[in-house]
């Protein structure tokens, strides 16, 4: 009996099929899910069991892959990473540099000593840069966000993912969110750098959000804890640095000679690793170190490691360099990185995302040589895919904040409001009175689910009498209990128009 066609269509696609080689790896594109692709020996299976969950239940293709199955060498376990698809978003390296080795570091400065020996065999410092580089030998930029767990047993692993946990389940208002720690030095030679990048920071980003508890000189602390030690600055002292830790901080940022046990930010009074031990506050989702060798992989305890393995306080992530910078640009790193982090409220981009946009920009601005070091020299310490919600629960924006108008006029100021909290909330919303214009809101009470931005406009008529010229400035705010957002805008009255026809104004009587 002749078959048909489609009968034959379907057997020739069933024996291709059965042609496959049976090692083909499964079809993983089905999901439209980021994945989370993590690397670990084969002993930590069962301890990274929550931290598979977690990633998960925020919305992560989580893969689990064990050295047994990827192979134990940097290369081996580089080809597994680059060959998986559907292309990881992330990578993390759940183990120490003696379970999962890094790379040398090919722009380190002549002679640096490191555990990672080079193609000459000269000890280099480490890298994991070239865990995320695919694109060739020569490669510099990572095409994954790569971060490591420098753990060595699952008691360390187990503390850590712990603390994870606790952050994902921390309250939305929980006093710590609101704060930030801002750490100088006293160097003669560096302190007036890392204070003025702290500023810069502070005054182009946080002081919309946080606030802090210290300024020994009485000036304002909004945007942050001003942590500064030089006697001419803010004159900080051990116990200011350690109280404000442990009172809690979203981030705590040191900016200043560093090594790989210690921040040099007293001259004679180091905060090195047995201070970080003794810490007793909640752990700090991030630490920022723009220091040399503070993530220094061939330390017995690093910095870094000492953050990260506190069992219940330090931190959750670590951001510092593994070898020493010869180009300082620290300063530059700070503002563009705060750029990146704070400038879309609504979306916050994580951790890993922020340092990656930050350290490519570098190539549009420094030679190769030294967006290279800086590529290879910072690495993150911890989840890269943590995020970073900043604290107010609401943020304003307009696409500008100076209008003009004609006498009379309804003008129509366009914004948009976004709910930065992790809950749902119910916002109100008011605009400022005025003698000289009238003004409504389309809306008075908005709900949004948790980074949902809601587009909106308020209406603002000149009153008649008004002398041309009378420029008003208005506060739109947004509040929950108290307000959590400002926009400030200008409206400026030109003269009336020619043919002058008078504009009804929302809200008017029919």
């Amino acid at each position: 009996m002749k078959r048909s066609i489609f009968t034959r269509l379907i057997s020739f696609l069933l024996a291709v099929c059965l042609l496959l080689p049976a090692h083909a790896a499964p079809a993983r594109a089905q999901s439209t899910l980021p994945v989370y692709l993590i690397i670990a020996p084969d002993e930590f299976e069962y301890a990274l069991g929550p931290f598979v969950n977690l990633k998960t239940s925020q919305g992560f293709q989580v893969a689990l892959a064990l050295l047994s199955k990827t192979g134990s060498t940097k290369e081996q376990i580089k080809t597994y990473i680059q060959d998986y698809r559907p292309r990881p978003k992330y990578v993390l390296l759940a183990g120490d540099t003696s379970q999962i080795p890094s790379w040398p570091a090919t722009a380190a400065i002549a002679g640096t000593q490191g555990p990672c020996p080079n193609s000459t065999n000269q000890p280099r410092p480490c890298t994991d840069l070239y865990y995320a580089t695919f694109d060739g030998s020569t490669d510099i930029l990572p095409d994954v966000i790569l971060g490591r767990l420098p753990v060595q047993d699952d008691l360390q692993l187990g503390a850590l993912i712990n603390k994870f946990i606790g952050f994902e389940q921390a309250p939305p208002d929980a006093p710590w969110r609101k704060k930030i720690s801002f750490v100088a030095n006293d160097n003669v030679d560096y302190y007036a750098v890392s204070e003025g990048a702290h500023n810069d920071a502070i005054d182009g980003w946080t002081d919309q959000y946080f606030y802090g508890t210290f300024d020994r000189t009485g000036a304002s602390t909004l945007g942050g804890d001003r942590l500064y030690p030089h006697q001419d600055s803010c004159q900080a002292e051990e116990q200011d640095l350690l109280a404000s830790i442990n009172d809690g901080r979203l981030m705590v940022i040191y900016h200043g000679p560093g090594s790989s046990t210690a921040w040099q930010w007293r001259t004679g009074e180091d905060f090195n690793t047995a201070d970080v031990a003794a810490l007793s506050g909640p752990p700090v989702p991030l630490v920022l170190a723009l220091a040399d060798n503070t993530a220094d992989f061939a330390a017995e305890v690093s910095m870094a490691d000492a953050w990260l393995l506190h069992e219940t306080a330090g931190a959750l992530a670590y951001i510092g360099t593994s070898f020493e910078l010869y180009a300082d640009r620290n300063d530059d790193l700070e503002n563009i990185f705060f750029g990146e982090l704070f400038a879309h409220p609504g979306s916050p981009p994580s951790i890993g995302e922020a340092l990656k946009n930050t350290l490519i920009k570098f190539k549009t601005v420094y030679s190769v040589s030294v967006t290279t070091q800086y590529l290879e020299a910072y690495q993150i310490l911890g989840d890269p895919s943590l995020k970073i919600i900043p604290p107010s629960g609401g943020h304003l924006e307009s696409p500008a904040i100076n209008y003009y108008g004609h006498l009379g006029e309804t003008i129509v100021l366009p914004f948009s409001l976004t709910n930065t909290r992790p809950v749902t909330t119910k916002f109100s919303l008011a605009i400022s009175d005025s003698p000289y214009f009238t003004t409504a809101l389309e809306l008075l009470v908005v709900e949004l689910i948790p980074l949902e931005k809601r587009e909106m406009s308020a209406y603002i008529r000149s009153l008649e009498g008004t002398d041309p010229g009378v420029q008003q400035f208005f506060d739109i705010t947004a509040s929950i209990d108290t307000v959590v957002s400002t926009l400030t805008v200008s409206v400026q009255v030109l003269d009336p128009p020619l043919n002058y026809v008078y504009l009804p104004f929302i809200g008017d009587s029919p």
